[in-house]
């Protein structure tokens, strides 16, 4: 079972999921080779376009998005784009708009790059890393939440191996990989939306460069109209809509 907890306004519980590395999966059919045909079409559409190309849930902040002026049932959006990446077509596609997209457990999350970055870097995370060695854990958080979560190619073999023994409950997912890099001798810096882990040497000199702790996004106003989730019960329009 998929065990993080999805931070997103319209969940109130864990998302279940049959496959326990749903991420990996989902990365894989971003990467997949094909082609993104859109025409005049809302980002409401959009998300649903991708959840069928994708077979996966695509979701966004109907609020926040709205606060920034972006109607859902706009028709923002046309791209041609042929045989290329999935993953590079909707980003041709959102960027119309001056919006990203990140992987957040097993869903695709679509906003603007500072709320996309801070939902995937903030997902719940448990680690139990008893006789597990630290490159093997991180890469299963990885492939648990879809986040790049990587090791410096220039650590030595043996603190890559090292058998990390610490265990965390329902901890974001960035507090998890700094904790499990001090365990095991290294540090943990962000860059954008990159968890590098390598020596605290490197990382004392990329300090000054790299980016602070994703914050929390801010909640929306009580009267502000929820997330859209997708294949939960249908599509959800704000009052008025058509």
């Amino acid at each position: 079972m998929f065990r993080s907890l999805l931070v997103l306004v319209v969940l109130a519980g864990p998302l279940v999921a049959a496959d326990p590395k749903p991420a990996a999966k989902l990365r894989q059919a971003l990467d997949a080779t094909g082609d993104v045909v859109l025409e005049d079409k809302s980002l409401m559409e959009l998300a649903e376009y991708f959840k069928g190309k994708l077979k996966a849930e695509v979701r966004f902040d109907n609020a926040a998005l709205a606060a920034a002026g972006i109607d859902a049932h706009a028709p923002y959006y046309t791209v041609k784009f042929r045989g290329g990446k999935v993953r590079e077509g909707l980003s041709a596609a959102l960027a119309q708009s001056n919006l990203s997209h990140a992987i957040v457990g097993g869903a695709v999350y679509i906003g603007f790059e500072a709320d996309v970055i801070a939902r995937q870097m903030r997902q719940r995370v448990s680690v139990d890393g008893e006789a597990t060695s630290l490159s093997a854990v991180l890469k299963s958080l990885a492939d648990e939440t879809g986040a790049n979560v990587m090791i410096d190619p220039r650590v030595l073999q043996k603190q890559a191996d090292l058998a990390v023994k610490l265990k965390l409950d329902d901890v974001p997912l960035e507090t998890a990989v700094r904790l499990l890099a001090e365990v095991g001798g290294l540090a943990a810096v962000r860059m954008n939306n990159v968890l590098f882990v390598t020596t605290e040497e490197r990382a004392a000199r990329l300090m000054p460069v790299s980016d602070p702790p994703a914050a929390a996004a801010a909640a929306p106003a009580a009267t502000a109209f929820p997330a859209v989730p997708f294949g939960l019960g249908g599509l959800l329009k704000p009052p008025g809509g058509r």
